[in-house]
């Protein structure tokens, strides 16, 4: 249970950190290729620092490895099967919309809008600190430990108060 949740607040996290640099690039927000070539390959080496290719291409997997699952439980409920392929086509639309460069772009510029050049230099030198090189380490298990509590909680809570509003939210396991 409690590595769906993670794997759900994943996604959530990443779903709507993609909606709200979006909503930033379209409300004039700065670009990445706007900045001097310095401070670029700053903003991009922070950003690989905080999320690695390893890193990203291992919550890809868990990303698409839930989509599927959901799919199927979905297809299953409606008494219908997938295309025995239906997996790795699964795996190949998500790989070819979402890449590793596009999201750190992404990233770059939401940083970019709470923290100048220099502050971005400064927050590189932490993370290359031996406290910031364990923060970066242990922090996927410390989101590990939070996830399952706010996904566990916190959405019952809410789905419970949104009940007594009279709002009927149905889950994918009441479908």
């Amino acid at each position: 249970m409690a590595c769906k949740g993670l794997k759900f607040g994943i996604i959530t996290a990443v779903l709507l950190g993609v909606a709200v640099v979006s909503q930033a690039q379209t409300s004039g927000g700065s670009t990445i290729n706007q900045l001097a070539p310095e401070d670029r390959a700053a903003v991009i080496g922070l950003m690989h620092t905080f999320m690695p290719r390893t890193t990203f291409e291992g919550l890809m997997q868990q990303v698409r490895d839930e989509m599927f699952t959901q799919v199927n439980d979905f297809a299953r409920r409606q008494n219908k099967s997938l295309p025995s392929d239906a997996s790795e086509r699964m795996q190949r639309a998500v790989r070819n919309s979402v890449s590793y460069e596009e999201i750190v772009t992404l990233t770059a510029e939401a940083y970019m809008k709470h923290f100048s050049p220099d502050e971005i230099r400064q927050i590189a030198d932490f993370y290359n600190t031996s406290v910031g090189r364990k923060l970066a380490r242990v922090q996927p298990e410390i989101m590990g430990d939070i996830m399952p509590k706010i996904t566990n909680n916190i959405n019952a809570r809410v789905l419970e108060a949104m009940r007594k509003e009279g709002l009927v939210v149905q889950t994918a396991s009441r479908q």
